[in-house]
Order: structure tokens, then C-alpha cells, then sequence
């Protein structure tokens, strides 16, 4: 079973608004982030599109990379809870 609020790489919290015991309303800090698709096909095909992944996974391929993490500058605010 999949559990939606669990990052399917590391098996950490993803820290998604949108699950967990009190869901919250606006967006969740993936939102303003870029998934490259090299990130989204190392998912598990049974947990694509049912959880998300975790911010320090997208940083670490971002990293392991040597590139800067990619936002969608549209919906990048700074001192957002997107920044945090």
C-alpha cells in the first residue's frame, strides 16, 4: 500500500500540504519546484502519481548533478512557505 504522504525514494516524509492528519488549503512547496523527468521515471511505477517526492531527494539530484534547483519562476514567492 502506498502511503501518499511518504517520498517513494527515501521513504521519508515528503512533507505534501495536502496529506496527512489536517490537510492544509494553498499550495504545497512542490508546486513551485521543476521534477525533471530523469527524477520522475526513478519513481516506483506503483507509487507514480500517488506520492510525492520529498524535497531533500529533489535537492539531492539537483545536486548530484551540480545544477542549482530549478523553480517555476511564476510561483516562486520569496518568504513563502514554498521557500522554507
Amino acid at each position: 500500500m502506498i502511503d501518499p504522504g511518504i517520498c517513494p525514494l527515501c521513504g521519508g516524509p515528503n512533507q505534501c500540504v495536502h496529506v496527512g492528519p489536517v490537510p492544509r488549503k494553498g499550495p504545497c512547496w512542490c508546486a513551485a519546484v521543476v521534477f525533471p523527468q530523469e527524477l520522475l521515471d526513478i519513481v516506483p511505477d506503483e507509487a507514480k502519481h500517488r506520492a510525492c517526492i520529498c524535497r531533500r531527494c529533489v535537492e539531492k539530484f539537483y545536486r548530484e548533478r551540480n545544477m542549482p534547483v530549478r523553480y517555476h519562476t511564476d510561483l516562486y514567492v520569496r518568504g513563502s512557505t514554498l521557500e522554507t
